[in-house]
């Protein structure tokens, strides 16, 4: 038979069932238990109100059927993570989905179903589990009557790194509407230390400072983000007496490895010997007090095989200068050597490469001086600069910017002076030499000519070599130095041809170039970079020889073609028993003489061809090319003895000499005309 009472709970009942085997259930309905009323007793009875079941089952509270909390019942022997009787008796688990089994007094748990944190001393505590971590803030026991407080938390998904390891923080907020801005005030709150295990489990790290808002993790096992450390109360002990027993070999000191090193602010041992610095540089104070370093015979290192590095960690080279500070702090200068003397003889920087022993060769790719610029707008491997003052009362008798001197002796095989190599440059603007002034070169310049390093070579066509030859317009100038002082233009009379005039027939010897920045000896720019047209004159010798060598062909034609007219007014002459009077002959009677004249000679655009008749006759004109092809034949007809004159118009005809010839009847003068190209 059960026995029935109800419970109100804000409107809703609960049905208390204390029926053997039966679990609590909630029912609609019922009635409300007054407050003279006991469940399970008698009004009066001492007995005070308890919820129980006649089995040994835990009790459920639930909502929208989903267990809210849970109650174990006696569990004594219950085993968990491989832990054997375990006591688990009388435990509260409250949650969203609250865990099978509370494993300690209180168990406050959020979806978790991954409880392997927890160890058989968690009990009197409370245990917090959410998703696959862990947390027990709670006592723990350290021996007889020995209890310790305990804060434990756990990360249990060990396998997957990007998930852990989780950390334990402490973070303080504040009221969320603060005007101030502050760190505290935001969502995270201000994370003022983190406690982070290893991913090995076997170590763990404190971190003091907002590791959160620096998105890093405490690396080192007492890891300091920021900010500094003060120590209030130093120790007041003696310092050690100096020798004892054993010797103090080994100071701390803190690693100030420039970032991004790992190591930057590491604590760390160092030994005392690294400190002397008398080891590093000894000074000679019994004679000129030079100071030394790394030389053979030191009393201490470094020696001579150690190398000396300034503003480097790592030197390359016995001695490497290395620095990334702006350059406004040294003048723009890595190492300034600076010699002031009225002495012969002195230079600034000296740098010397050789074989160690004179009679061998030995070393190779040796560079007295190297010098290297990269990365940059305006570089100079290495620059020279060599100028008077202009305040001094002595005058400079020899300035040389860079000087280059080789001597090779009877086995050498190469022997530069002065090397420049340059390629590239986009558009082509690569220079291996830039020179503005006068260039001295006592035997010449030489270029490349072979003929293995030549293809498609073909003969210039005489024909288009003449008519561009001819095109050519010389000028007569002065350069405007005035413009461009720094570019050392040469100054007076000067004769050349125009870039531009010259681009119309030769493009391929004119090329525009950009004039590199001036830079005056502190590297200040005095003058920008500024594009012109620049010309190869050389590049005109070989058209000057093909124009040459075929203006002597069609000179020898023409003398071969005058010589056999002249044989042929021979041979007649002589058949009409020389009763015609060879070219040129004045007639009986006459006191004019045959004659034919171009003026003017060379043409232009027209020219007029003037003849003279000492006896009247029938005459013609006629006009051929250099290759005998007749381009003008005109009839006169019959003239009376006197002065005539032809206009000739030239306008069509290309470039090149003509033939005029005048016939006086059985009679010829001829006359050689020079056609010029169109301007």
């Amino acid at each position: 038979m059960k026995h029935l009472k109800t419970i109100a709970f804000g409107g809703a009942l609960l049905v208390l069932c204390s029926a053997m085997g039966q679990t609590w259930n909630s029912l609609p309905g019922g009635n409300l238990i007054t407050n003279n009323e006991w469940l399970g007793a008698d009004v009066g009875s001492t007995i005070p109100l308890s919820l129980e079941t006649r089995v040994n089952q835990p009790m459920l509270f639930r909502t929208n059927s989903a267990p809210r909390l849970r109650i174990s019942e006696t569990i004594i022997n219950a085993t968990h993570n491989g832990y054997i009787n375990l006591n688990l008796t009388g435990h509260l688990g409250i949650g969203a989905g609250i865990v099978p089994q509370p494993l300690a007094f209180l168990h406050i748990n959020n979806s978790s179903s991954q409880l392997t944190g927890y160890r058989p001393w968690m009990r009197t505590g409370v245990i917090m589990s959410e998703q696959t971590d862990w947390m027990y803030v709670g006592t723990m026991p350290n021996g007889v009557d020995r209890i310790d407080a305990a804060i434990n938390w756990g990360d249990n998904n060990e396998l997957n790194p990007i998930f852990g390891p989780d950390a334990l923080r402490f973070i303080f907020t504040r009221n969320p509407n603060n005007m101030l801005n502050q760190v505290a005030s935001g969502l995270n709150g201000l994370e003022i230390a983190r406690l982070r295990p290893a991913a090995n489990g076997n170590e763990g790290f404190f971190g003091i400072g907002d590791f959160f808002t620096g998105a890093v993790n405490p690396s080192e096992r007492l890891h300091v983000l920021n900010g500094r450390v003060r120590f209030q109360q130093l120790p007041d002990d003696a310092e050690a007496p100096v020798p004892i027993t054993p010797a103090i070999t080994k100071v701390l000191v803190v690693d100030d490895t420039p970032a991004p090193s790992g190591e930057r602010g590491v604590i760390k041992w160092r030994d005392l010997d690294g400190l002397n610095t008398d080891c590093d540089w000894t000074r000679d104070a019994t004679t000129n007090f030079d100071v030394c370093t790394a030389y053979l015979g030191n009393s201490c290192p470094p020696d001579e095989t150690r190398r000396v590095g300034i503003g480097v960690e790592d030197p390359k080279a016995k001695l490497h200068v290395y620095t990334t500070t702006p350059s406004s702090l040294f003048g723009g200068n890595v190492t300034l050597s600076i010699l002031q003397s009225d002495e012969e003889g002195g230079r600034a920087i000296t740098g010397e490469a050789r074989s160690q022993y004179s009679s061998s060769f030995n070393g190779s790719n040796f560079f007295g001086c190297h010098g290297l610029a990269t990365n940059v707008r305006f570089g100079f491997g290495v620059r020279g600069y060599a100028g008077n003052t202009c305040d001094s009362p002595g005058q400079a008798s020899l300035l040389v910017g860079v000087y280059g001197e080789v001597r090779a002796c009877d086995n050498a095989d190469l022997a530069i002076g002065v090397y420049g190599r340059a390629g590239g440059a986009s558009l082509g603007q690569d220079y291996a030499a830039w020179f503005d002034g006068i260039g001295y070169i006592s035997s010449g310049i030489w270029v490349p000519s072979d003929a293995t390093l030549k293809q498609n070579i073909t003969d210039v066509e005489p024909e288009d070599a003449v008519q561009r030859f001819m095109s050519l317009e010389p000028k007569s100038y002065e350069f405007n130095t005035s413009a461009h002082p720094e570019w050392k233009l040469p100054e007076g009379y000067q004769l050349g041809f125009l870039a531009q005039d010259l681009a119309q027939s030769y493009p391929h010897l004119v090329k525009d170039v950009i004039h590199p920045p001036i830079l005056d000896t502190a590297g200040i720019i005095i003058a920008e970079a500024e594009p012109l047209t620049v010309v190869n004159m050389d590049g005109l010798i070989p058209e000057m020889v093909v124009v040459v060598q075929e203006q002597q062909r069609r000179l020898e034609e023409q003398n071969d073609r005058i010589a056999a007219l002249e044989e042929m007014v021979a041979a007649c002459c002589a058949a009409n028993h020389g009763t015609r009077a060879p070219s040129g002959a004045i007639s009986a009677g006459s006191t004019l003489e045959n004659d034919l004249r171009v003026a003017p000679n060379p043409v232009a655009d027209r020219t007029e061809l003037r003849y003279t008749v000492a006896a009247a006759g029938r005459v013609r004109l006629e006009i051929t090319d250099a290759s005998s092809r007749v381009v003008l034949s005109r009839e006169e007809g019959q003239r009376t003895s006197g002065s005539y004159m032809y206009e000739w118009d030239t306008t069509l005809l290309s470039p090149g000499t003509y033939i005029c010839t005048l016939y006086i009847n059985d009679e010829f003068l001829v006359k050689k005309s020079v056609k010029l190209g169109t301007r």
